[in-house]
């Protein structure tokens, strides 16, 4: 009886022997995915019935894939406030398992992470991702353009109650975001040095601004250097031409050539640059513009640039605080 029992112990523990190094060889021969990038496009209307929504996943991965994708809490029809939980099945290739787990190593464009788990040996990672309430969500913008005479273009969008925009040159941002309840944007005067210049675009929820759909690129203008020397030669005389004025208590003003007062913009007079206020007095000191900060000389109103200001605070070449 001893002998026998022995056997049986021998035999579980080989067993386990074996099964500890199957579980070793498949973990050695299988690579980690340590990441993963969902982008889920279309929308959940008000007043659609499950099974009817205009919904696509799709992921950029390449060692793994959308196998299928389910809404968690359908009711009879969507309302306007409802907020759709998706929960998407991913599948791992066969030489491949899933070490994701954490929101952290989750891309989501189109919704936000609110739980992953892994199944199935690691090779099926479910996704669980908040989608935006029927009343904040926008269609995606499908066309943006940019000319060589630098007007920025792109289509409107259906609940977007204004637009994010940055211009760049090469992959620097060129004068802050920009913010515009219209579809278009001339930057034409921003292109003074040699470069490609591009833009992207995103829309801004009417009903609620914290939520922005997702950015889109344009496609890109090279100015060559003497082509951005004829720019910056045009900006000179046209935004010089005209006259200051000094009211009383000190203030300046500057009426431009057409008989207007300069003002909600920035002005290059005589080679420096003046930022105008839209009461049309010439700004000073510390002045936040577009997002970004930057110190105009209290005497002059001129702006400081590559240098530090008499506060300690170190401005870059287009003039912007650098923390």
């Amino acid at each position: 009886m001893r002998k026998g029992y022995k056997i049986i112990l021998g035999l579980i523990a080989l067993c386990a022997s074996v099964t500890l190094l199957s579980t070793n060889v498949w973990a050695a021969k299988k690579k980690k995915i340590k990441s993963v990038n969902i982008k889920i496009s279309g929308k959940v209307e008000a007043d659609t019935k499950p099974g009817n929504e205009n919904i696509e996943v799709t992921t950029t991965g390449e060692t793994y894939s959308v196998e299928d994708f389910s809404f968690e809490n359908t009711t009879f029809a969507w309302s306007a406030d409802d907020v759709p939980e998706l929960k998407i099945h991913l599948v791992s290739d066969e030489d491949h398992y899933f070490e994701v787990y954490q929101g952290s190593q989750i891309k989501i464009n189109g919704g936000t992470f609110k739980k992953a788990d892994r199944q199935d040996g690691a090779t099926s990672l479910y996704v669980t991702v908040l989608l935006p309430t029927p009343a904040t969500q926008m269609d995606v913008i499908q066309k943006a353009t940019f000319s060589e005479d630098g007007n920025a273009v792109w289509n409107s969008v259906e609940g977007a109650g204004n637009y994010e925009v940055k211009f760049m040159r090469n992959e620097t941002a060129v004068g802050g975001l920009q913010n515009t309840v219209l579809n278009t944007i001339n930057y034409r005067k921003l292109m003074t040095k040699e470069g490609s210049y591009w833009f992207k675009v995103r829309p801004i929820s009417k009903v609620n601004p914290d939520f922005a759909g997702e950015w889109v690129d344009s496609n890109r203008v090279y100015i060559s250097r003497s082509e951005a020397e004829a720019i910056d030669a045009e900006n000179v005389a046209r935004d010089s031409a005209g006259n200051w004025e000094q009211l009383d208590g000190g203030k300046w003003k500057f009426k431009t050539a057409d008989g207007v007062y300069a003002n909600n913009e920035w002005r290059r007079i005589n080679k420096k640059w003046y930022y105008f206020l839209p009461d049309t007095y010439m700004a000073a000191g510390w002045q936040h513009i577009n997002n970004n900060w930057y110190y105009l000389d209290p005497a002059t109103g001129a702006m400081l640039a590559n240098s530090t200001t008499p506060d300690g605070y170190f401005v870059g070449l287009t003039g912007e605080w650098i923390p």
